[in-house]
């Protein structure tokens, strides 16, 4: 089963901004790689909200990325 990646306006400038930092982006797209693949993994997190109640949440230090 393939899953679609959407990136909201603030993401997508906080790359862009942080673009000289490799470790850091690569960290973020081994993350969103892993999340892509298989989002019901244990290491992700459901997320209870009324508003989105199927999201997954993934860690990548104090950074957050949610699918829906």
């Amino acid at each position: 089963m393939k899953y679609k990646l959407f990136e909201h306006k603030k993401a997508k400038r906080f790359l862009k901004k942080h673009a000289k930092d490799e470790k850091l982006l690569l960290r973020i797209n081994k993350k969103y790689l892993e999340i892509l693949k298989n989002p019901y993994e244990s290491e992700f997190i459901e997320l209870t909200s009324n508003k989105y109640p199927k999201c997954q949440r993934a860690r990548v230090g104090n950074y957050r990325i949610i699918l829906c």
